[in-house]
C-alpha cells in the first residue's frame, strides 16, 4: 500500500496514535464506571461482552493506525474527529451494552468511503470568488450586508429576556419564540447566520485585528440568542470557532479538544466516586458521545426487521400525505419510550440505513466525504476549523435533509467556496501560518 520510503512513521504520528488509544481507554472507563451505573435506567445497560470487546479493540486499533498516514492536515484532522466523536463511542457502546455490530459497520463504511474519496481527483465548479480575507472592501460589503439580515429579527425584541444570559429562562423563551414565530424566511435564515456567516466573519475579524467587528459579531449573536433562547443552535458555531481558533496547527487543535474531553472524563469519574452524582457526565459525556449510539442502535435494530422508509420521512414525505404529523424521530421516540415528546435524533449514516439499507449508508458516506473533499480542495485555513467541527457534530444528530438544509451545511459549502476560497494559494504563503 505504501512505498518503502513512506513506511517511516514520524514520532508525532506515533504519539497521536498512542494518545488516541489512551483517549479510547479513558472514554471506555468513563462509560463503564459512570454512565452505566448512574444512567443505566435510561437504557445504558451493562451487557459487557468479552468477545465483542476484542473485536472492538481490533477495529479501533486498525482504523486509528490507518489514519496516521494521511498527508492533508485538514483531511487528517477531520478523519481523527470522525474517529473520536462518531466511531469510538459507537464501538464502546457496542461491546459494553448493545452487542449489535450493525451501527459499527455503518461507520466502518463511512471511514472506508472517506479514505477512497479523498484519494480521487475532484473537479470544482467555476463559481465566482469574492474573498473576504484578502480584501477589506469585500469583508465590509459582506459584513454590513449580513448585518441587515439580523435587523428583521428586531420584531422579536419585546420577547428578549436578559435572564437568558444566566441560562435561567431559556426554555420559556424558546416556547415563546415558537408561539410568535411564523413559518417563513426568518426561520431559515437563523442557521446560516448563526452557524456560518457570523462565525466566519468573526474569524476574519480576529485574523485581521478588526476588533470593532469582533464585538459586533458577538452583539449580533447574543441578540439572536436572547430573542430565541436556543443555546446550542445559536451559540454552538460561535463557541466552536472561538475554541478552535486556538492552536497554531490542525494537530494542536485536535490534541486540545481531546485533552479537554479527557479532563471532563476524569472529572466525571471523580465526581461520581466522591459524590455519587452524574452532573458532569450527563452534560459533557453522556449526551454528546453516548446518546447518539443509544438511538442509532435502536434504529438499526428496528429497520433491520421492518421496511425501509425510502426517504418518505424527509424530502419524499409528500408520498405519505395524510399520515401523522409527527416527525420520524418523534414517532420512533414514542415507539421506543412511549413518550411522543422524545425526539430520537440520529445522524446521516444511520439515516441512510433506515432509508434504503446499506446502499443508503454508502450513498450518505459518499456525499459526506465529497463535501469535506471540497473543503480541502479550496484550502480553507485552520482558524476556521470550528465551522467544520460543528457539522461533524450535526452529522451525528440529524437526518441528511435536515443536515444540508435546516442546519445549513449546503449553505456552508457555497459560502466557503465563494468567500473563503484559497485554492490558488499555498497554505504556507498565507496569513494562516
Amino acid at each position: 500500500m505504501f512505498q518503502s520510503s513512506n513506511m517511516v512513521i514520524s514520532k508525532s504520528n506515533i504519539y497521536l496514535f498512542l494518545y488516541e488509544i489512551f483517549f479510547f481507554g479513558i472514554m471506555t472507563l468513563c462509560y463503564l464506571n459512570v454512565i452505566i451505573p448512574f444512567w443505566g435506567y435510561l437504557g445504558f445497560k451493562n451487557n459487557f461482552n468479552e468477545h465483542s470487546f476484542y473485536i472492538g479493540i481490533i477495529i479501533v486499533i486498525f482504523f486509528t493506525g490507518l489514519g496516521i498516514k494521511l498527508k492533508s492536515n485538514f483531511i487528517s484532522t477531520v478523519w481523527h474527529f470522525i474517529l473520536i466523536y462518531l466511531f469510538y463511542p459507537q464501538v464502546i457502546y457496542y461491546f459494553s451494552t448493545s452487542n449489535n455490530l450493525l451501527p459499527v459497520v455503518g461507520y466502518i463504511i463511512l471511514l472506508i468511503v472517506f479514505l477512497v474519496i479523498i484519494k480521487l481527483p475532484l473537479p470544482l465548479l467555476a463559481l465566482p470568488k469574492f474573498s473576504i480575507e484578502t480584501s477589506e472592501k469585500n469583508f465590509l460589503i459582506v459584513f454590513w450586508g449580513s448585518s441587515f439580515l439580523v435587523f428583521p429579527y428586531l420584531i422579536y425584541f419585546k420577547h428578549v429576556d436578559f435572564n437568558n444570559l444566566l441560562l435561567s429562562d431559556i426554555y420559556d423563551t424558546r416556547l415563546s419564540f415558537r408561539d410568535v414565530s411564523k413559518p417563513g424566511i426568518l426561520n431559515y435564515l437563523l442557521s446560516p447566520l448563526s452557524r456560518v456567516i457570523l462565525p466566519s466573519l468573526l474569524v476574519v475579524a480576529l485574523l485581521t485585528r478588526r476588533f470593532f467587528y469582533v464585538g459586533l459579531c458577538f452583539v449580533f449573536v447574543a441578540y439572536l440568542f436572547l430573542a430565541n433562547g436556543a443555546l446550542k443552535s445559536i451559540f454552538l458555531g460561535f463557541f466552536a470557532v472561538v475554541f478552535f481558533y486556538l492552536g497554531s496547527t490542525f494537530r494542536k487543535k485536535l490534541i486540545l479538544f481531546m485533552s479537554l474531553i479527557l479532563i471532563l472524563c476524569f472529572l466525571s469519574i471523580t465526581e461520581y466516586e466522591i459524590y455519587s452524582t452524574g452532573f458532569l457526565s450527563d452534560m459533557a459525556i453522556r449526551r454528546v458521545f453516548f446518546v447518539p449510539p443509544y438511538f442509532e442502535d435502536l434504529y438499526y435494530s428496528y429497520f433491520n426487521e421492518h421496511n425501509f422508509t425510502y426517504y418518505t420521512h424527509s424530502f419524499l414525505s409528500f408520498f405519505k400525505s395524510g399520515e401523522s404529523n409527527l416527525s420520524l424521530s418523534r414517532k420512533m421516540g414514542q415507539y421506543f419510550s412511549g413518550n411522543e415528546d422524545l425526539n430520537a435524533n440520529i445522524g446521516i449514516i444511520p439515516d441512510g440505513f433506515l432509508s434504503i439499507g446499506w446502499i443508503g449508508v454508502v450513498l450518505h458516506s459518499i456525499i459526506f466525504s465529497i463535501s469535506f473533499k471540497i473543503f480541502s480542495n479550496v484550502n480553507v485555513g485552520k482558524e476556521y476549523f470550528g465551522l467544520f467541527f460543528v457539522y461533524i457534530y450535526y452529522a451525528n444528530t440529524a437526518f441528511i435533509g435536515t443536515f444540508f438544509i435546516s442546519h445549513a451545511f449546503l449553505f456552508l459549502l457555497i459560502f466557503v467556496y465563494i468567500f473563503l476560497n484559497n485554492k490558488n494559494k499555498s497554505i504556507t504563503n498565507t496569513i494562516y501560518e
